[in-house]
């Protein structure tokens, strides 16, 4: 599939059911390959105003993931999306700073592991946590 914009990827989406494979040429450099980036990554994981947004309008019925997403405050994140459900949410802090994600799983309480360790359970439409430098999170939903 050669997907130029977002546009091309719902049409896509509308015509196949079966499983969706993106492959990209960055070899060429062109411009239409920076915006096919660009919305993929926009649609899997947002990061706008501080808050970190996974999945938001990926469409249900494509699974996929991605693995350390450069989003604000310093942090990479990686999440998958499965049957319509996002899953395997983690943060990696390179700063130490605070982060908030939109709760992914609406109405859901969401147990924070830190470095493999269960912390804290968090509950709300957003999560905030503080974060150590070099420090992974794991979002699960309860």
């Amino acid at each position: 599939i050669k997907i130029t914009d977002k546009e091309d990827l719902m049409k896509y989406n509308r015509k196949e059911k079966q499983e969706m494979r993106v492959e990209i040429d960055t070899h060429t450099h062109t411009l239409a390959s920076g915006h096919a980036y660009n919305t993929l990554n926009e649609m899997a994981c947002m990061s706008v105003g501080n808050k970190i947004r996974l999945f938001t309008v990926w469409p249900k019925a494509v699974d996929a993931s991605f693995e350390k997403i450069r989003t604000w405050g310093a942090f990479l994140v990686s999440a998958g999306f499965r049957n319509g459900i996002v899953c395997d949410v983690s943060v990696f802090s390179e700063k130490g700073r605070s982060c908030t994600v939109v709760n992914p799983w609406k109405g859901k309480t969401v147990l924070l592991v830190r470095n493999g360790k269960p912390d804290k359970q968090l509950q709300g439409e957003e999560l905030t946590f503080p974060t150590s430098v070099n420090e992974t999170i794991v979002l699960k939903p309860l």
